[in-house]
């Protein structure tokens, strides 16, 4: 399953609009709204250890060689307890 997760919006209508937009590009199972800074990522229920934000594969040019470099990383253990709460 697909899941999205977005953290402190800062109450930006801005940011808010542009999450949505993303939410219909994307078009993900699940839509997780977290870092809220009114109760606070250690007040919600998922007592977050850090950000909830995690890229699996990144790729880039190097900028000096030009080499493309591609850096795989698997989930924290965190963040794999949080999708099995979801």
């Amino acid at each position: 399953m697909k899941l999205m997760i977005a953290s402190d919006l800062h109450g930006s209508a801005y940011y808010a609009g542009k999450l949505l937009e993303a939410y219909h590009a994307e078009q993900p199972g699940k839509l997780l709204l977290l870092g809220d800074l009114l109760y606070g990522a250690q007040k919600g229920p998922f007592r977050l250890q850090g950000q909830a934000l995690h890229a699996k594969v990144l790729g880039f040019r190097h900028p000096s060689t030009g080499e493309y470099l591609e850096v795989d990383a698997p989930l924290p253990e965190y963040f794999l307890r949080l999708i099995s709460q979801v």
